[in-house]
Order: structure tokens, then sequence, then C-alpha cells
């Protein structure tokens, strides 16, 4: 395990679409340089963005320094977490006590910022227009691209988008029912905007009852036959169902 965990913070304030969108093509190259060991998030809520930088190796690698330089400059406060060991950083990200109403859907995988730039205005109008709705992009980085040992060849497995280095996140939060309605249907018109981009993949555990060819959009068209031929043989009667899950061949 590794020995420490550092941290950090940055946030925006009173941002418009125009603004916005050049903290978030900054963010996207800057994520670019970052070591297999750090993560970082990019997470709109209404005219705020925060953006979380999180290494598990050094603090000082060049990468991470020169993500700290970046956004330091581009955002109004930044801060740092005191550097403590694994086992008390994970305490950081228990869930709280619930229950929480909310819908979270995925956003898309994005290669780069050329991705999504297309679904930003709509985007960004939602998220500044409507209060509770939150648009969040994660890296993915570590191995995922190019396997622990550094090779590129990457077992096939079941998990078809190691090819992308990004993944959205649209997250709707509301305290009253009378809210519900109105907060799923601007992430609905936010997966339209995505959509209308060309972004169709998708990550199966932020799942929408409204993709289009979902299958596909989680799996990848291949992937889901051979899925289908696993279940076919273990999960014959189709015990295991839900509106998603994967069909009997047919």
């Amino acid at each position: 395990m590794p020995r420490a965990f550092s941290s950090w913070k940055f946030r925006a304030y009173h941002l418009d679409e125009t603004r916005a969108g050049a903290l978030l093509e900054t963010w996207f190259d800057a994520t670019a340089h970052l070591p297999d060991d750090a993560f970082s998030a990019w997470i709109m809520n209404g005219s705020q963005v925060t953006i979380l930088l999180t290494t598990i190796g050094s603090a000082g690698e060049s990468g991470v320094a020169a993500f700290r330089k970046r956004l330091g400059a581009q955002t109004s406060k930044a801060s740092a977490a005191p550097v403590v060991p694994i086992s008390k950083s994970v305490t950081w990200y228990y869930g709280g006590p619930g229950p929480e109403f909310f819908k979270n859907t995925s956003a898309g995988y994005y290669k780069s910022f050329a991705d999504i730039r297309g679904a930003l205005p709509g985007i960004f109008f939602e998220v500044l227009t409507k209060p509770g709705l939150v648009f969040q992009i994660n890296t993915m980085g570590g191995a995922i691209t190019h396997g622990a040992d550094g090779a590129s060849n990457i077992p096939d497995g079941v998990y078809p988008h190691r090819s992308y280095g990004y993944l959205g996140e649209a997250q709707a939060y509301w305290e009253s029912p009378f809210h519900a309605s109105d907060l799923r249907a601007a992430i609905g018109r936010i997966r339209d905007h995505i959509a209308r981009a060309g972004v169709t993949a998708h990550y199966a555990n932020y799942p929408d009852l409204a993709f289009q060819d979902w299958p596909a959009a989680y799996y990848g068209a291949g992937n889901y036959a051979r899925l289908q031929s696993l279940k076919k043989r273990w999960d014959p009667e189709d015990r295991v169902r839900h509106p998603q899950s994967v069909r009997l061949p047919g």
C-alpha cells in the first residue's frame, strides 16, 4: 500500500460560459501530463468550479507541480490538505448517513476536450440556471490504458473503454420531491446535448434508461455479444434481470 496521500483543491467563482470553458480546456491540457498515480476531477456547481487533485506518489512530481501552478493561476482560491497516511485519507470518502435524493448519470467518455466541446454551451446553460445540477469530469488515469507493467496490450475484458482518459457525470440533487421532475428534465437535456456532440460511450455504473443503444454504449457491440453468450451459458433462465441487464441471445 502507498505510504501517503496528498490532495489539493482549487476553486473559481462567478463563472460564465466563456470562463468556464476556458478553465475546462486548461484542465484537460494540464491533466494530460499527470502521472499514473494522480487523479483529478473538474466539478461545476452553479457558477462555481471546484478542481480536485490527489496523488499517492510524489507531491513534487513534475506533472503534479505543473498542474498546481497552472490551475492555481487561473482559479480564485487554492488549498492543500496535510499529507496523511492512506489509512486516514480513506475515511474522508466515507458516505454520509443519508438518505439523499439524487439522479446521477453518465455524461460520456472523452479522449480530449474536443470530444465534449460541442456540448458545453448547452451543459453550462443548464448548470448555471438550474440550482442542484452538477457537471463533473474525472480523469481515468492510472494503468487503465497500458497495464501495470507499462505494456500497451491489455488483456481483453468486458470493460471496453480503456482508450478513454476521461469520464463525465451529470448529477442532480434535491431536498424536496417537488424539485425532482424539473431536475430530471434538466439531466435529460444535458444527455441530449452530449448525444448531439457525438459522445456515445457511457459508463454502465452511471446508467440511464433513456440511453439509446445502451448495450453498445456500456459494453461495445462486440463485447455485448460475448456477454450474451456467457449469459446463455450461466443464466439460461434469465434469473438475473433488470431493465438494462444483459439479454439472452435470440
